[in-house]
């Protein structure tokens, strides 16, 4: 027999942090003899029986699955100073479950729910790329999934589930990500440990080496496959960037080349 748990958010319009934290949690069951009903409401009987209680009731109390930061003081900075939301104290206690290594889900808290748990809190601000060109948040479409003033009839508990729908697949897939690119930064590294001139390391598959390899003084080009059939491989080299995500390269390819 399959064990029911209920998930309880407040009604009403939705926000990343809330959605993504009941997110979080429909992944932890997935694996589990689990089937989580999603509830939401603002009702004290409806709060009171809830098994996970996520950014409503006022609480803080993760040894009682009481997920909430709206309550005088909050709850809680992280050493860096950025506040919890819901999202975050739910990956605080469960992200290493979801993801299977605290490796991966300090990536993901990094790259995420930092982000998100800030935004929900009113803190900074996102600021134009190039003149008023502003980036389009992962925040912004969650919000986007929210009934707006056309609707005559809004069923905020139907835009909830559909928004689901959208930020479950993103979180599942952010996480696998995460850890491929742990992987593949170990792999990256003991290729450039193992190169007898570790200007040009050589790598035997694409591991994500752009943002690893920076670490290290010597490196100015990868050679690694660009693709493969069932007869053939195709390499490709490829310029060191001179620090992460620059698009400046520490050694260009001569020009006669392209």
């Amino acid at each position: 027999m399959m064990l029911q748990v209920k998930i309880l958010t407040h009604s009403g319009s939705f926000h990343p942090d809330d959605v993504f934290a009941v997110s979080a949690l429909l992944l932890l069951f997935e694996s589990k003899r689990v089937v989580p009903v999603i509830e939401r409401s603002r009702e004290p009987s409806s709060l009171a029986s809830a098994d996970f209680l996520v950014d409503v009731g006022g609480e803080y109390n993760p040894d009682r699955n009481r997920f909430d930061h709206h309550q005088p003081g909050g709850a809680g900075k992280r050493g860096n100073g950025a506040p919890y939301a819901s999202f975050g104290l739910v990956w605080r206690k469960f992200g290493e479950a979801i993801c299977g290594s605290k490796e991966t889900a300090d990536k993901v808290e990094r790259e995420l729910v930092e982000f998100i748990d800030v935004m929900d809190n009113g803190v900074g601000e996102l600021r134009a790329v190039f003149g008023e060109v502003f980036p389009y948040s992962i925040g912004r479409a969650i919000l986007a999934f929210n009934p707006d003033w056309r609707d005559a009839s809004p069923d905020y508990d139907k835009a909830f589930r559909e928004a689901l729908s959208f930020s479950v697949p993103v979180l599942r897939r952010l996480i696998k990500e995460a850890a491929g690119e742990i992987e593949g930064a170990r792999f990256a590294v003991a290729a450039y440990e193992a190169a007898s001139d570790k200007r040009l390391v050589v790598m035997d598959r694409q591991y994500p080496w752009d943002n690893v390899l920076t670490a290290f003084p010597e490196p100015l080009f990868v050679v690694e496959p660009a693709a493969e059939t069932p007869t053939l491989v195709y390499w490709r080299v490829k310029a060191v960037n001179a620090a992460p995500r620059s698009f400046k390269n520490r050694l260009d390819l001569p020009l006669e080349w392209v």
